[in-house]
């Protein structure tokens, strides 16, 4: 992997668990979420699993629509 690609990574987790966190009730449940739940919709692959597979796009799209519809659920 290379370096800039290895940033875009990290960049990609900040977020996703940033915006994770406004669903989560606490960070250690953000991590479980983003380390050991499937995703249905998105091919029942962690969070985790789709930004190292390139698709962090999807699930940040993923975490948007989950606050525009149900913006005070935990999941």
């Amino acid at each position: 992997m290379s370096a800039s690609l290895a940033w875009v990574d990290t960049v990609i987790d900040q977020d996703i668990l940033t915006v994770a966190g406004l669903l989560e009730s606490s960070p250690q449940a953000v991590m479980d979420w983003y380390y050991g739940v499937p995703i249905r919709p998105l091919g029942d692959e962690t969070a985790a699993d789709l930004v190292r597979q390139g698709r962090g796009a999807a699930v940040m799209a993923f975490l948007w629509a989950a606050i525009e519809i149900e913006p005070n659920t935990n999941w």
